[in-house]
Parts: structure tokens; C-alpha cells; sequence
């Protein structure tokens, strides 16, 4: 059986997710609101990227002590 906790993509895949979460905050140059359903679709990417995270990818640091540079940006790129 298939347990999303024990497979993860590579953490540079994490981190081409998040670029394009950010490409689709800035293409929507269009001024929003509160209630607005256009963010209510930008959050919504921005949190299921967080919440599809395997437990691994969740801390910028390998089990060795070791930074994760890409999931790290990946981080950095979703939380700016």
C-alpha cells in the first residue's frame, strides 16, 4: 500500500511548487479584497504547499544536522 508519509519528492520539487505559488501571487497584479475568491484561491495554494509537506521536508535540516538548501529556499520562497 501507499503511505504518503514514507514517499517524498526531492526537495528541489518542493521547491519548483513554491516558485510557482509565488509566480501565481505576483500574476495576479489585480488590486484584491477581503473575501475577495481570488485570494481565497492564492491562500488556499500557499497552505495545501505547507500542509502536502512529508514530515521529512518540514525542517530545513536532514537528519544528519546537514542544511537542505532547496527546501530551505523552498521555505523561504513560500513564507515571503
Amino acid at each position: 500500500s501507499f503511505s504518503n508519509e514514507s514517499f517524498h519528492w526531492s526537495s528541489y520539487t518542493y521547491r519548483i511548487a513554491a516558485v510557482r505559488n509565488l509566480g501565481r501571487v505576483l500574476e495576479s497584479n489585480e488590486t484584491t479584497f477581503p473575501g475577495d475568491p481570488l485570494l481565497d484561491k492564492l491562500d488556499a495554494h500557499l497552505v495545501n504547499w505547507k500542509l502536502h509537506l512529508p514530515h521529512a521536508k518540514r525542517e530545513c535540516f536532514n537528519t544528519n544536522g546537514q542544511l537542505d538548501e532547496m527546501i530551505f529556499q523552498a521555505h523561504m520562497i513560500t513564507e515571503a
